[in-house]
């Protein structure tokens, strides 16, 4: 299946011929490209809700209110045997949400809008705040790794290879940091 967000806060679930199979309205804007994991998909929307839907038949497992707009995508990250969905919000916070119950483990709080999809390796977050800082988060904690501060905003998501973080600023400068 191809699932697609939509301006008019609709999630279209399509076959691979293009075929409507069926759909889900959020209400809401849908920026950030859904997240297909599992049985799951699960997306964000302007209005800071972040929903966990059955991917076969559309319905909704669960939705998780935040304070601010979603705009990156959502990711997730398997500790011991339970699957965490992290995703960030315009309410400064990155979320840290329980996938089998739909509540909210944690939230790590930056200094400005968090607008990217957060990168997983192990048991670390790395994503790009728009307070200008490159943040390092502990999965299992929700506490800051490291914190390395940048010039101005980091609105992109990080693309992460070993040890190293890829990411790009506002002005348009690209960085690799260890």
């Amino acid at each position: 299946c191809i699932y697609i967000g939509s301006d008019d806060g609709t999630l279209y679930c399509l076959s691979m011929a293009g075929k409507s199979l069926w759909t889900f309205k959020s209400k809401f804007t849908i920026e950030g490209a859904p997240l297909y994991h599992g049985n799951s998909v699960y997306f964000g929307n302007y209005d800071g809700q972040v929903f966990a839907l059955d991917a076969k038949t559309g319905k909704q497992r669960w939705m998780v209110q935040t304070e601010g707009q979603i705009s990156g995508s959502p990711n997730y990250v398997i500790t011991g045997n339970k699957k965490k969905i992290i995703i960030g919000s315009y309410d400064y916070f990155l979320y840290c949400i329980d996938d089998a119950t739909g509540k909210i483990d944690w939230k790590y709080e930056t200094n400005n809008y968090v607008n990217c999809t957060p990168s997983v390796s192990g048991n670390l977050s790395v994503f790009g705040g728009c307070d200008g800082s490159l943040h390092v988060v502990d999965l299992l904690k929700g506490s800051a790794k490291h914190q390395i501060n940048s010039s101005t905003y980091i609105a992109s998501s990080t693309t992460l290879s070993g040890n190293q973080a890829f990411l790009g600023d506002y002005d348009g400068a690209f960085f690799c940091v260890d």
